[in-house]
């Protein structure tokens, strides 16, 4: 028979909810009027003219219920009132009273099944399932004579409604049963799956009309529709899931209003639930200060010493919290309405009023949610029942149907009806074909195996596999396709019911899917015209000022430059505390022990380094009260006394006295064309006798410098700051140095085994653990005189110095400071051209992103640099070598 070419005047056409716009498609094309089509749950309710009770309402009434029962339990007693207990009942009721069993039939082999039995027998509500069964078999035969089926499968009780219409006279749609054509296909993951799928409808110029894609996976949908745009395909999806933002927003105001604690006040923050405008100041201000959602900011009108923290930061910190005020002031009456109500019924209320507001972005779910409180209020009677609301939200997603087909068509497996064309069956794996699964929870298989007349697991997987079987002869072309693995790399098996299938059609394996991939290595040149880097960069004076570190982030990224230096944005608010201003309370500590003491700044007491750090921790204090500053001033005392331990013994075996902490530096280097580089910045300190120095340069842990990145201009403030004092000073330079406040995790053996004689086993004593302590807080650097032991007459101190009784203390590698201030010079002009010339690539070298705070706007492709060399290195960059460096 055909559906579409016979009279159907005055007929009913039941079909799977999804698929009637498939159905009035095809009647509009054929121009056929007067025919109903409706799912059979919306045919059958069309009989019914009493009201259905609300899921909410049934749930809520079997919550007060449970509540009663509890009292009669042992072991089910203090789970029986759960949300996930009660809908796992529910779920079993309706499945269990759609069979028209009885529940004497339950079992009640044990103390449990007894209790089980004893729940489902009083739980009073009135089921939906036995409802439809009263109403079908009281509908007159003439009415079902006029329906015609049109189901190509469905689930176990839509099943049994239907064999009863067909044994009282309704028509079957005899579907077309085709000898499909078959290919299977496999692809590396399911983007390259689907891409290829795509690229097959246009290369084989198949009508887009003709053509379905049937996904077994849902988490293929939202990848289909992106490749889909990308291609400019027409297309439909014929249902879809998705998330009712109002829903969401509902449950949070909802959650926040039983628990007004700050994670559930941010996460009404997070969705806007409070007005259509952002609050990403108050946001940052809850999250920084971890305070509650009505505490007062910290009041910063009060005297700082600006030790730690600089004017400007506690500045940054103001106007953060006053932004933050300004935009609580705009939605405090609406966080009031939510924590201060008289009543449940004023809360709902409250809660929908600020929904109002937003209503026009979806009237349909606002709709939907009003329905909601509103049958569920009459039933609340305390917060329990309020959690039931809470869940329901949560799970009010928004199914969108389709109201008109075009294109290709995207559906699942559920909703397959006609086609004509050519089905790709994307996501063939084992996991999703045939995709059955077996019971589980309070009422899993060994349960169900027990109740009489209750359908068994092989009917229910039979009646499972009949229905995706259906897939085997739906379209006259049938092409199958499985990822061999996940984005994560885990394998895939394909389905081993398709590759059977696919086998007795021919084809004895799947075949790697074609794919085009056009990759073409593209050099671009990111430039701005000189011109407009002079314009940028220049002042009146044709002068580019900066410091080292900024040239550093240059040869980092020029675009990253480009973005601070050239159009001047500003860096994203950061009024958080963190690490950072741990390693500023170290250099301030230091810095004022050596304006105290000089050289003997090491040997400090713990009383007064004490003293030191909790005055700081006050002060800090005062801007983030929610931290517990005692624990980081011990932490910070700890660290300190080991680090000063170490030093003072450094000192003791050192010439040379810190003369200068935080010293100024200033230094101009000429560029050509009457353009000057200006460059400042701070020397953390500077080690002095008559005749040498050295810089000393404090950091958070371990560095080192490397040539590679010297001379590529990656790592140039210490040598910059060295070679300057040389000339300033007037004295010759030790070296050059980083020091690690870091106490560094030791590796060291426990002891050894002497595998001669009796096998003596040796401890590990204390001096090998103090020489391993010595040797991680060793000075890191280089070295530019062969007079080492000005600095260090021990060799145990500084990496690079070495102590033999035949040499004593030598340096491994001396850098001659005459060619590095030649080679510093060239480094400098050849910055300062690029930066001049427009070069802005957006290509970082390797770790220029980790602390970059453009990354919002950055428009990198994952594709890294290794910044090129400046200058080549000569062969007398070395005074002498004495091989590498030994750590």
């Amino acid at each position: 028979m055909n559906l579409f070419t016979k009279s159907l005047e005055n007929r009913t056409i039941l079909c799977p909810e999804n698929a009637a716009v498939l159905i009035h498609k095809q009647l509009a094309e054929k121009q056929i009027r007067g025919v109903r089509v409706l799912s059979l749950n919306s045919w059958l309710m069309s009989f019914d003219f009493n009201e259905d009770r609300s899921e909410i309402e049934i749930k809520l009434s079997i919550h007060q219920q449970m509540k009663q029962i509890a009292e009669e339990l042992k072991q089910l007693k203090h789970i029986c009132t759960t949300p996930s207990f009660e809908k796992e009942c529910l779920t079993f009721l309706e499945k269990f009273r759609g069979f028209s069993l009885d529940f004497d039939m339950l079992p009640e082999n044990n103390e449990l099944q007894k209790e089980l039995k004893h729940i489902l027998k009083t739980l009073q509500y009135p089921s939906k399932n036995e409802r439809r069964l009263e109403i079908l078999n009281n509908i007159s035969e003439d009415e079902i004579k006029k329906l015609i089926l049109v189901y190509r499968q469905s689930d176990s009780f839509t099943d049994l409604c239907l064999r009863k219409l067909i044994d009282k006279g309704a028509e079957v749609y005899a579907f077309e049963q085709f000898d499909a054509e078959v290919s299977f296909y496999h692809a590396a993951n399911k983007r390259q799956e689907i891409e290829a799928a795509i690229q097959k409808i246009i290369l084989d110029q198949m009508d887009c009309s003709q053509v379905q894609l049937c996904l077994l996976d849902q988490s293929y949908h939202p990848l289909v529709r992106q490749l889909l745009e990308r291609y400019q395909l027409p297309y439909t999806f014929l249902s879809e899931s998705g998330i009712n933002n109002l829903a969401l927003k509902s449950a949070n105001m909802l959650r926040f209003a039983l628990d007004d604690n700050q994670e559930n006040c941010l996460n009404c923050l997070n969705t806007n639930c409070f007005s259509t405008f952002q609050t990403p100041f108050l946001i940052q201000a809850y999250q920084i200060f971890n305070c509650q959602w009505d505490d007062a900011f910290p009041d910063l009108n009060q005297a700082f010493t600006y030790n730690l923290m600089s004017e400007r930061d506690v500045e940054t910190v103001a106007a953060l919290i006053q932004k933050a005020e300004e935009e609580r002031a705009k939605i405090m009456p609406m966080m009031q309405s939510l924590t201060k109500y008289q009543s449940y019924r004023e809360l709902f209320t409250n809660i929908d009023a600020i929904l109002n507001q937003q209503a026009k972005t979806d009237i349909k779910a606002y709709k939907k949610i009003q329905r909601l409180f509103a049958d569920a209020l009459e039933a609340i009677h305390d917060e329990s029942d309020c959690r039931l609301v809470l869940e329901e939200l949560e799970a009010m997603g928004s199914n969108k149907k389709a109201d008109t087909i075009g294109g290709i068509l995207v559906l699942d497996p559920d909703d397959l009806l006609f086609c004509d064309g050519t089905c790709f069956v994307l996501g063939c794996t084992q996991k999703s074909f045939p995709g059955f699964s077996s019971e589980s929870g309070i009422f899993d298989e060994n349960y169900l195996a027990l109740i009489p007349g209750y359908p068994t697991l092989d009917e229910r997987y039979g009646h499972f596999i009949k229905n995706r079987f259906v897939l085997m002869n739906y379209a006259p072309k049938l092409i199958f396709s499985y990822p061999l693995n996940d984005f994560e790399g885990k394998n895939h098996e394909a389905s081993l019911e398709i590759e059977n299938f696919v086998a007795e059609k021919g084809q004895s394996n799947s075949i790697l899917y074609p794919l085009i991939q056009k990759e073409e290595t593209r050099t671009v040149r990111y430039q701005i015209s000189e011109q407009t880097a002079h314009a940028l960069y220049l002042n009146e004076l044709r002068e580019l000022h900066g410091s080292v570190s900024s040239l550093e982030r240059y040869t980092g990224c020029p675009y990253a430059y480009f973005l601070k230096f050239g159009l001047r944005i500003q860096e994203p608010i950061d009024a958080s505390f963190n690490d950072q201003k741990i390693g500023t309370l170290s250099h301030y500590v230091l810095e004022t022990l050596v304006h105290r003491y000089g050289k003997d700044y090491a040997n400090v007491s713990e009383q007064e380094l004490r003293s030191l750090i909790n005055e700081q921790c006050a002060e800090l204090n005062k801007i983030y009260p929610q931290l517990n500053f005692n624990l980081i001033a011990e932490k910070e005392l700890l660290s300190l006394m080991n680090n000063c331990s170490q030093l003072a013994k450094m000192e003791e075996h050192s010439s040379l006295t810190p003369m200068k902490c935080e010293e100024e530096f200033y230094h101009e280097y000429p560029v050509g064309g009457g353009i000057t580089l200006k460059l400042k910045g701070y020397i953390d300190r500077i080690d002095e006798n008559d005749r040498f120095f050295r810089i000393v340069d404090y950091k958070s842990s371990k560095k080192r410098l490397v040539k590679d990145k010297v001379f590529s201009g990656q790592q140039l403030q210490l040598i910059t700051y060295a070679m300057h004092c040389r000339e300033a000073l007037n004295k010759e330079a030790l070296g050059a140095f980083y020091y690690s406040f870091k106490n560094e995790n030791l590796s060291l053996p426990y002891g050894k085994l002497k595998r001669r004689g009796a096998g003596e086993f040796i401890e590990t004593d204390a001096e090998a653990l103090l020489n391993e302590q010595k040797k991680a807080h060793r000075l890191q650097g280089w070295i530019f005189s062969e007079f080492v032991e000005e600095m260090d007459n021990e060799g145990n101190y500084t990496a690079g110095i070495k102590n033999s009784a035949k040499s004593g203390i030598t340096a491994s590698d001396v850098i001659d400071p005459r060619v590095l201030t030649h080679l510093l010079d060239q480094m400098m002009r050849s910055l300062a051209t690029q930066i001049l010339s427009g070069r802005i690539e957006c290509r970082p070298a390797e770790d220029a992103c980790l602390f970059c705070k453009y990354k919002p706007i950055c428009r990198f492709n994952g594709n890294t640099r290794k910044p090129d060399m400046l200058v080549d290195i000569p062969d007398n960059l070395m005074k002498n070598h004495g091989g590498e460096d030994d750590e």
